[in-house]
């Protein structure tokens, strides 16, 4: 399928600016018009569409408002960037405010062009990415996913159907990795906001000027005069769903702003006078019971009393043990079909190692562990052995296993084990540490290169 080619048009009462247009914009998949007229611009517009439209207000600050009034008026999608040389600070406020997406002060129009036009065309595709990741994504969040299948998940599968009828804010309580963003995500997949974005954001242990500006966007002015829009999260997902992820981590007067946005439907973005009207679904969520978070003071009470008939709490994993292996086997289906391979299930060794385990990285943590299993793995079941390679990360895991079993085995069975398990971690590290490069991993470990082939093949380290 060939690309769509991209329609700019410049309005410009001076026509000897067209050759620096032409310079300057005129490229390889873009279409460029340039009319010194606006009567005659939106006569173009009214039968000819445009993805961008540029207008230079120097000599008439009024053409970029009559080109608002058409878009308001004809529901025209395409994007309005104002730039000039004479207009004043509060001259810019009144613009947004009236209504043009971007307006940029500046003496100098090439510069002001170019900005204009690549600051557009790079929002553009990073959102006709998203789109399409967003499209592919939709595919694997279906009501039959395997997060939902067990028992467990009974409260998880009303609680589904119930949002996905509705429009209302969400909020989901459960510890990390118990599926909270993949319910936001099946529920945003099975609305009627499914045609639109998901977006998510966590408060990352960034400083709230910083979130705040993720958030809403921001309009600033440099030193040379120009000004620049960069849309933050909620303006990207207009009309989508928004997943919060830890709402209680996020600064008090950030989620008091994040409360006004959703219930005013207006936003402002940091530096800018313009309102900004905004319709979106936002799905909180917290590692707090519900019960905590209810009673607790680091969730805004309003946001709890928006949520409150629309709350979901999942319990972690590790209080459904019966759970952990029928989990386990379908994420080897599901991570053996994706690889090919002839993955049979678990050896009953194996089972017992994952029941053994609390798994406080619950349902994401043992996904995890099961690709990473499967990766290394080649046919048949998955053993014990397998488990054991995942360094330090899941030590406790194979640490556990190994003090209420190792010592029920004979000395040399035992201390196999664990001089296979200590090798692998070894030679993994420095492989890895080496780039995979033989020669530098054999000096560096004090071993031949061929006694390393041998070390690798045998205990059947991987590049990963």
């Amino acid at each position: 399928m060939s690309k769509k080619r991209e329609r700019l048009l410049v309005i410009d009462g001076i026509a000897a600016n067209y050759s620096v247009a032409q310079k300057l914009l005129q490229g390889e998949g873009r279409d460029l018009f340039f009319l010194d007229s606006a009567d005659d611009a939106l006569d173009m517009l009214s039968v000819e569409p445009c993805d961008l439209v540029l207008v230079h207000d120097d000599g008439n600050l009024e053409i970029s408002d009559r080109v608002v009034r058409f878009r308001q008026e004809k529901k025209a999608g395409f994007i309005i960037i104002g730039f000039s040389g004479s207009a004043d600070e509060k001259t810019v406020t009144g613009k947004l405010e009236h209504g043009i997406d971007t307006y940029l002060r500046s003496d100098e129009y090439d510069t002001a062009l170019q900005t204009a036009v690549e600051t557009h065309f790079q929002m553009r595709d990073i959102i006709s990415q998203k789109e399409l990741l967003e499209a592919q994504l939709s595919q694997s969040y279906s009501l039959e996913h395997p997060l939902l299948e067990s028992n467990s998940m009974e409260k998880a599968r009303a609680f589904i159907q119930k949002a996905i009828k509705s429009d209302k804010h969400l909020l989901i309580c459960g510890e990390s990795g118990t599926g909270k963003e993949i319910i936001a995500r099946i529920i945003h997949y099975n609305s009627g906001r499914r045609d639109r974005l998901f977006s998510s954001i966590t408060s990352t242990n960034v400083e709230s000027e910083q979130i705040r500006k993720r958030l809403f966007g921001e309009i600033k002015t440099d030193d040379g005069g120009i000004t620049r829009t960069t849309p933050g999260i909620f303006q990207m997902t207009n009309g989508g769903t928004l997943f919060i992820d830890e709402i209680d981590k996020f600064d008090p007067e950030i989620q008091a702003e994040i409360f006004d946005v959703i219930e005013n439907g207006r936003l402002k973005a940091v530096g800018s006078a313009r309102v900004e009207p905004i319709d979106i679904r936002v799905v909180f969520s917290t590692v707090q019971n519900l019960e905590k978070a209810l009673t607790g003071k680091s969730v805004d009470q309003r946001i709890l009393e928006k949520t409150k008939d629309n709350t979901l709490d999942i319990d972690p994993l590790r209080k459904h043990k019966q759970e952990i292996i029928p989990l386990a086997e379908t994420f080897i289906h599901k991570s053996a079909e994706s690889t090919g391979k002839d993955i049979q299930g678990l050896s009953s060794e194996a089972m017992e190692m994952l029941l053994n385990y609390d798994w406080p990285g619950n349902h994401r943590e043992l996904e995890n562990i099961i690709e990473r299993a499967v990766m290394m793995s080649d046919f048949g079941e998955l053993t014990r052995d397998v488990f054991s390679i995942f360094g330090e990360k899941n030590t406790e895991l194979v640490s556990r296993f190994a003090e209420e079993d190792l010592y029920g085995m004979e000395y040399l069975e035992a201390r196999k084990i664990l001089m296979d398990n200590f090798a692998r971690e070894y030679f993994e590290r420095v492989l890895r540490d080496e780039k995979w490069n033989i020669t530098h991993a054999a000096d560096r470990s004090g071993v031949k290169r061929q006694s390393l082939h041998e070390i690798i093949n045998r205990l059947k380290i991987k590049k990963s």
